[in-house]
């Protein structure tokens, strides 16, 4: 019997009122349920606070409502701090997962002892879902290949633990891409999953 391991699905907040609704229930419809949510609402001065109050009965969802407005890097860090899951994982309030998502990527990482992994997105603006682009990211990020050709989405990423415990989103501009960094450079590669993908 497999061991199915608990994903911290970390959601910063701030004013993506008109998306966050989709972001959360493209988790719920995970084919894989062993999953917490953490939303950080960044002091959200739109409509989202209204919308995340439907969810607070739900099972396996923490929110947290922020009295002043900190930045995507508290937010994060204070999911990463209020969780303890083996795994964690990263989600944008503007972004969603396509149903399997979870479920390809964690099984990869179990299969083949992965630390790090990323998938590539399908991206479109403006809401047109119409006009769909596809990224077509190399297979595996070392530091240097990272550095010289940074797309890597934040909401794609699954990482164990284990490998941030010295890490931390730093309050400065791009700070994920920092994040990520730091931890490429402690000699762990980011793997793609193949068989997934994340709508930007």
């Amino acid at each position: 019997m497999v061991n199915y391991p608990i994903i911290d699905i970390i959601i910063p907040n701030y004013n993506k009122g008109k998306y966050i609704k989709e972001c959360l229930e493209s988790v719920f419809s995970q084919t894989y349920k062993h999953w917490k949510i953490y939303v950080v609402d960044d002091c959200s001065q739109d409509n989202s606070k209204e919308i995340l109050k439907k969810y607070e009965n739900k099972e396996n969802i923490n929110l947290f409502f922020l009295k002043d407005n900190l930045g995507p890097s508290y937010c994060r860090n204070y999911g990463i701090e209020n969780s303890n899951s083996k795994f964690v994982s990263f989600l944008d309030a503007d972004d969603y997962w396509p149903k399997d998502k979870l479920q390809n990527q964690v099984e990869t990482m179990l299969v083949n002892d992965f630390d790090f992994t990323f998938t590539d997105l399908k991206y479109f603006y403006n809401d047109n879902k119409d006009q769909i682009f596809i990224t077509n990211l190399p297979k595996i990020y070392d530091f240097k290949n990272f550095i010289n050709s940074s797309t890597m989405s934040t909401s794609s990423i699954m990482i164990k633990r284990e490998i941030i415990s010295d890490v931390s989103f730093k309050n400065v501009k791009h700070e994920d891409y920092l994040f990520k960094c730091e931890i490429l450079k402690k000699g762990i590669n980011a793997v793609k999953i193949e068989s997934s993908f994340v709508y930007y």
